[in-house]
């Protein structure tokens, strides 16, 4: 497939067409088009540390609220799916620990 390609010595982006004709823009130009083109999309330009940093958080976010449901030992002791099973342990078990 062709596409543009970044071209670093003449800071912009080129391609080539089947036929022979080549096209340049430049990286402002390119920059420009691009945010327009993806907020067409509903999109936003980012860079890859805003997109995985936003990731990252998301992920931190998760990591806490798993935490906070597997702490909730009172759903676990009242829950009734077949799944979990509660077990008394007798009064001379607990004392052993």
């Amino acid at each position: 497939m062709r596409r543009l390609r970044w071209n670093a010595s003449c800071h912009g982006w080129i391609a080539k067409t089947d036929n022979g004709v080549s096209i340049f823009v430049s990286e402002e130009t390119y920059e420009k088009r691009l945010r327009a083109y993806l907020e067409s999309k509903g999109m936003q330009l980012k860079t890859w540390e805003g997109i995985m940093r936003l990731a990252e958080e998301a992920w931190e976010r998760q990591c806490e609220v798993t935490r906070l449901f597997q702490a909730d030992l009172d759903y676990w002791l009242n829950c009734q799916d077949p799944g979990v099973k509660v077990i008394q342990q007798s009064q001379k078990e607990q004392g052993k620990g």
